[in-house]
């Protein structure tokens, strides 16, 4: 099962079911029925006066694939609460949060539905707030000025972002532990929460202040050019906005092209740009993330030293009793292993997990430009 991957796009056919990350480019899933929560994650960041019920209905589709009446419950409050505020800091955490809950909601259903060997949840709301809010929680570390009562505001934001993902934590254990017993006892299931990397502020990481800028709100600027709601992606990257077409068509490209050039602003004052610094990311990718691993064939209270990103896949297979491909970089953490269970479940080994007749397509570079700035902004490429 893996749920928020950014690389399961188109979602592969397999065994279980995949539902992809925030960086596809459409909503579709693995199967199809998941498709739901995919287009709600699309929508949640609306402006539009029409995305309120929009956003409703989507949501009460996603309570069929495992949403609980809690979390639709407090997605319809933030809703409502957030729809008419145009502090796009005070909306962006709570929006984020909103999805965060829906989807390890799914996920857990998901799970429970498919009896999963291996199930895997990439979360993003730690990484989207640490982005966004570090200069409130380290003023001192800022290029610019940050106003007081701005920090009063946001001080606390990454802090409960943590405390979010920890609670989600135990609930989805919890969750699994009544479902799926016989999975969850002693001497069956290892858990490990692992990111490729940690944050700091944007001055320490890249040697420059964040750029001061404005944010167009583009979901009131396709409804006054009257474009179909629907059939129009927007986002926003450090103060530059986006607008892509679905159907991606050369008629379509154009006709976007035409009314964006014709626009004229007559009116300043009208409910379309917020200014400020909040187009800038204040928080930036450190190289030294978190491995924490816990269950029946971890050691218990060791500090583990000097691993790396590519040791998790090799780790994980041995996990499973599966043999690690002799061609991977990485290594086995045999170090946080039990003696016991080296002993009962020894490191064996293949040449390679890698498919001989593999091959891949030619991306269209031109058509994923705006896809390609997105992941430079947040520090991928």
């Amino acid at each position: 099962g893996l749920c928020g991957y950014m690389v399961t796009w188109p979602p592969p056919e397999l065994n279980g079911f995949v539902i992809p990350g925030s960086f596809s480019r459409g909503p579709e899933t693995h199967p199809a029925s998941l498709q739901a929560i995919r287009e709600l994650d699309m929508t949640q960041r609306s402006d539009n006066r029409r995305s309120l019920f929009t956003a409703m209905q989507r949501a009460w589709q996603c309570h069929r694939l495992g949403v609980r009446p809690s979390s639709f419950a407090d997605a319809a409050l933030t809703l409502v609460r957030t729809r008419a505020q145009r502090d796009y800091l005070e909306k962006f955490y709570h929006m984020r949060r909103i999805g965060f809950e829906a989807y390890a909601d799914v996920f857990v259903r998901q799970v429970q539905h498919f009896q999963t060997q291996l199930s895997m949840y990439v979360f993003t709301l730690v990484d989207s707030t640490s982005h966004n809010y570090w200069k409130f929680m380290e003023p001192e570390t800022s290029a610019s000025s940050v106003e007081p009562r701005e920090i009063q505001k946001h001080r606390s934001k990454i802090y409960q972002a943590y405390e979010a993902v920890d609670r989600m934590i135990g609930r989805t254990l919890r969750r699994l532990e009544v479902s799926l017993p016989a999975r969850l006892e002693e001497g069956n299931t290892n858990v490990i929460i692992v990111s490729d990397h940690g944050f700091q502020s944007v001055p320490e990481a890249q040697g420059r202040p964040p750029d001061r800028t404005v944010r167009i709100l583009p979901e009131a600027l396709v409804e006054l050019l009257h474009w179909e709601a629907a059939a129009v992606r927007t986002f926003n990257i450090r103060g530059a906005t986006f607008f892509r077409h679905r159907q991606e068509d050369s008629f379509q490209i154009e006709k976007m092209r035409s009314d964006l050039s014709a626009i004229r602003v007559v009116n300043p004052s009208a409910p379309l740009i917020v200014a400020g610094d909040i187009g800038a990311i204040s928080g930036d990718h450190h190289p030294e993330g978190v491995f924490i691993a816990a269950g029946p064939g971890i050691r218990r209270g060791y500090a583990l030293q000097n691993a790396s990103v590519l040791d998790v896949t090799p780790t994980l297979l041995a996990l499973m009793d599966l043999p690690i491909g002799q061609d991977m970089d990485g290594r086995v953490l045999t170090e946080i292993f039990k003696p016991d269970f080296l002993s009962a479940s020894p490191i064996r080994h293949i040449d390679t997990w890698e498919e001989p007749n593999w091959s891949y397509e030619e991306d269209n570079a031109s058509a994923d430009e705006a896809l390609k700035e997105n992941l430079r902004s947040l520090g991928y490429l």
